[in-house]
């Protein structure tokens, strides 16, 4: 099931956090964090989800 509103989430969110996917809000501060990130065009579940988007 997809979500249509998004939904806030801290810049260490995982995706191995959610079990469905999910439309996110990051903080607009994640750009200052060491966030892991474990991927390059598909991300491990591992990876922060704002750390992927902004490598992305």
């Amino acid at each position: 099931m997809c979500r249509s509103a998004a939904e806030s989430v801290s810049c260490l969110t995982r995706g191995a956090d959610f079990s469905d996917d999910r439309i996110v809000l990051c903080p607009p501060d994640c750009t200052q964090w060491r966030l892991s990130v474990f991927g390059s065009n598909v991300f491990a579940s591992v990876s922060s989800i704002c750390g992927a988007a902004i490598h992305r």
